[in-house]
């Protein structure tokens, strides 16, 4: 295994998190270009790939918990 099937495996362990989400998360990254990549907005994220919105926030949460992502925050005033 590479070390995203095994981040990918270990995502899938987590009950809490939907497989659907997961499943678009891992067909993102596989098929994605790299500039669909730097950055994701998870709500669009969600809404392009039919998926409830706060599931997608938390699967994208949990994938960056277990390095799959890295968060960083944009604070607009």
């Amino acid at each position: 295994m590479t070390e995203i099937q095994d981040l990918f495996s270990l995502l899938r362990q987590s009950t809490d998190v939907d497989p659907q989400a997961i499943d678009a998360i891992r067909r993102t990254i596989a098929e994605g270009k790299d500039h669909e990549l730097c950055r994701i907005n998870v709500p669009a994220f969600a809404s392009k790939h039919g998926l409830d919105e706060e599931r997608a926030i938390s699967a994208f949460l949990h994938a960056a918990r277990v390095g799959i992502f890295d968060i960083s925050w944009n604070v607009l005033c």
